[in-house]
């Protein structure tokens, strides 16, 4: 048995490891590991019968749970963020202490067969973690390493029979062999399929997040657009992907703007791009703009000190709801708003707490 204890370990570290990397925390996969230890080489190892060992993982699945709920935000909690690449650790995680509890029980055939293909489906939840192709290489070696230990564990398990002659040894080696090769060669292919169908997983999940069709259809038809102070990569995914070709806003120019911008984040961390740039609190102009005619009756706002004869202007009429957050060429000089106040960032992104749906912007 302890053989088998012994792979069931390095089966543990295995998953331990890949989920460590793609997670970027050891803190828990290490823990588990540890616990897996002392259960190993302890000697606390009970008899449980099949109802006590159900209420026994249930109380593990609520432990996780109550972990879960402590350490992730209320609003991370919803649908649509449940199912998010980050969210899947917690899903890892339990099926991790599920495995590390059978080090502490007296092992039954069933439940030895049964480990490694929990171990699989924390495999694949671990895959479901990375977002980048150059970690996609990573998860092929944990999870082909991970099938050639589920070929020793089980060979572990295997029980004596009689004596073998040393032909039926060697041809049972090379069937073996040629077993853990395919498997090699089937988990290799396994993974880059996954890399290269990577986009078409991904929009199955965002399709996932919605609670139900008609909510969904709301969202679709509501076509809402925010920007924020945060923001994570699937969400700005989700904002093609679910507004097709649908207009998000009309621009009136005599030249092509080129480029617009709304927001600007400088550093990524705990899976969000964030923004620590300044910002300064720009008032409306006292005087006018010299050689500006403006259409409006909006304040002016200044952000820059310009003096131009031949002003080009944009029209920017948003068909969406634009959540604190005003789309401008960089460079901008003057604004025209129906607003009180514009916040000016350091890396020339605009926004206004007083924006509302559908206003019109002069820039």
């Amino acid at each position: 048995m302890k053989g088998q204890r012994f792979f069931a370990l390095l089966l543990v570290l295995n998953i331990a490891a890949a989920l460590a990397y793609a997670s970027r925390n050891v803190f828990m996969p290490g823990m588990l590991v540890a616990v897996g230890l002392v259960g190993l080489f302890g000697r606390w190892h009970w008899e449980m019968r099949n109802s006590r060992r159900v209420i026994l993982f249930l109380l593990v699945t609520l432990a996780f749970a109550a972990k879960y709920r402590l350490t992730t935000p209320v609003e991370e909690m919803r649908m649509e963020r449940f199912f998010g690449h980050p969210q899947w650790t917690p899903q890892t995680e339990w099926l991790l202490g599920l495995i590390v509890v059978h080090f502490f029980l007296k092992p039954r055939k069933a439940i030895l067969n049964a480990i490694p293909f929990a171990g699989l489906l924390a495999v694949f939840t671990t895959g479901l973690i990375y977002e980048r192709y150059e970690a996609g290489v990573m998860f092929r070696i944990f999870a082909i390493s991970y099938i050639g230990l589920m070929i020793f564990y089980y060979n572990s398990l295997r029980e004596p029979m009689g004596t073998v002659s040393a032909g039926d040894f060697g041809r049972r080696q090379a069937v073996l062999l040629l077993l853990l090769s395919i498997a090699l060669a089937g988990g290799w292919l396994i993974g880059t399929r996954w890399t290269s169908n990577q986009l078409e997983v991904e929009s199955l999940l965002n399709r996932l997040e919605a609670p139900n069709l008609i909510q969904r259809m709301f969202q679709e038809e509501r076509g809402t657009v925010e920007f924020s102070s945060e923001v994570r990569l699937e969400s700005i995914k989700r904002i093609h992907q679910r507004g097709g070709k649908k207009v998000a806003l009309h621009v009136f120019s005599k030249s092509t703007p080129g480029y617009l911008r709304a927001a600007a984040f400088e550093t990524f961390e705990n899976s969000r791009w964030n923004t620590d740039a300044e910002v300064q609190i720009l008032e409306p102009a006292e005087t006018a703009v010299e050689h500006l005619e403006l259409p409006y009756d909006s304040a002016v706002f200044v952000p820059y000190a310009a003096d131009s004869r031949q002003w080009q202007t944009l029209d920017i009429w948003p068909s969406t709801r634009l959540s604190a957050g005003m789309l401008a060429p960089l460079g901008t000089a003057v604004f025209q708003a129906p607003v009180e106040s514009i916040l000016h960032y350091e890396n020339d992104a605009y926004d206004s707490p007083d924006l509302y749906s559908g206003s019109v912007m002069l820039s």
